[in-house]
């Protein structure tokens, strides 16, 4: 009998010391399987490296088209997204998709993207960085403040700066979100 607690016992530990803290959690949704958090793998490639555009951009998108945004207050009107990724309210483009990036926020590092808003005029204002959280939160840093002049957004460092100082805020929550079912 202790015996066979102790082996059991010892296959259960060797289970669960063979699972890697470190990799992303997945979950799976209609458009297929996708990564909120971002691989070590991919986090340690160039951003020159293809793969790892390719890596964000294409999980980014699987995680925000097609999707029902429930406003945190801002709005009554439901928010959506369409199958670009762009950011909608009535039909009114609030962001248009730019890129998919790594962000830094809690100390984990989160697949986001940069969006520009076609309603500000203003350079640094009109810089968005979205992401979800684990509970489908719709997260949003804005670029205000972050010296972005000209057309160019700003640089990932900045962002860095923005996140670490100001952080993100939620400015929806997306329907019908079940990832902690996906568990």
């Amino acid at each position: 009998m202790f015996k066979t607690i102790f082996v059991s016992t010892l296959i259960i530990f060797s289970f669960l010391s063979c699972t890697n803290p470190n990799q992303p959690n997945t979950t799976q949704s209609q458009r297929g399987e996708y990564k909120l958090l971002t691989d070590e793998s991919i986090l340690s490639l160039s951003w020159t490296d293809k793969n790892k555009q390719e890596y964000f951009r294409t999980n980014w998108l699987n995680t925000f088209t097609n999707q029902a945004i429930i406003p945190a207050g801002v709005t009554t009107a439901t928010r959506e997204t369409d199958e670009k990724g762009t950011y909608l309210e009535n039909g009114e483009v609030l962001g248009n998709f730019i890129y998919a990036t790594n962000i830094e926020w809690k100390g984990t590092n989160w697949i986001g993207a940069l969006y520009e808003d076609p309603r500000r005029p203003e350079y640094d204002s009109k810089w968005m960085l979205f992401h979800i959280d684990t509970d489908g939160n719709f997260m949003l840093a804005s670029g205000f403040d972050t010296g972005a002049t000209g057309a160019e957004p700003p640089t990932e460092e900045d962002w860095k700066k923005i996140m670490s100082s100001w952080g993100s805020y939620i400015t929806g929550i997306i329907k019908d979100f079940n990832y902690n079912q996906q568990q």
